[in-house]
């Protein structure tokens, strides 16, 4: 992420709080920050995007066709407003609130953009993009 900021880009990493077990102590659990989608980040790719992709540490980029991939319109600006809830500390196993790091199954990992009354509406990376889904709160799992 440095180095394409470096180039001037904007870039943008959510990460979220994970419980984690030491390597050396194993009944030893810390509290760390991790990815909130694995490896993604999001990149303002500007009028050349060529360069993103050839910057080190980036592996890849998501394409759609011969174009980087775009995220729908508000979407980064709403992780980023969840950001403050996933860094405020482990959430506790009750209710679901906006900013959830949350998994679901036979889907993938996603963020709880907000709570409706039987569901949640989720961005999660899926299609060669992150997707905003309205899912059934009982589908919801908590990543640690």
């Amino acid at each position: 992420m440095q180095n394409l900021e470096r180039q001037g880009y904007a870039a943008y990493l959510p990460l979220m709080l994970v419980q984690r077990r030491d390597p050396v102590l194993r009944t030893v659990s810390r509290t760390v920050e991790a990815p909130l989608f694995g490896s993604y980040l999001f990149v303002v790719p500007g009028t050349h995007w060529a360069p993103i992709a050839h910057s080190r540490g980036v592996a890849r980029l998501l394409m759609a066709g011969t174009q980087p991939g775009m995220v729908r319109a508000g979407l980064v600006e709403r992780l980023q407003a969840t950001e403050a809830a996933r860094r405020g500390g482990v959430p506790d196993r009750g209710s679901w609130e906006a900013g959830d790091a949350c998994n679901v199954p036979g889907w993938g990992d996603a963020v709880v953009l907000q709570i409706r009354k039987n569901s949640a509406l989720v961005a999660m990376l899926m299609l060669g993009g992150v997707r905003e889904v309205a899912v059934r709160l009982s589908q919801l799992r908590r990543r640690e």
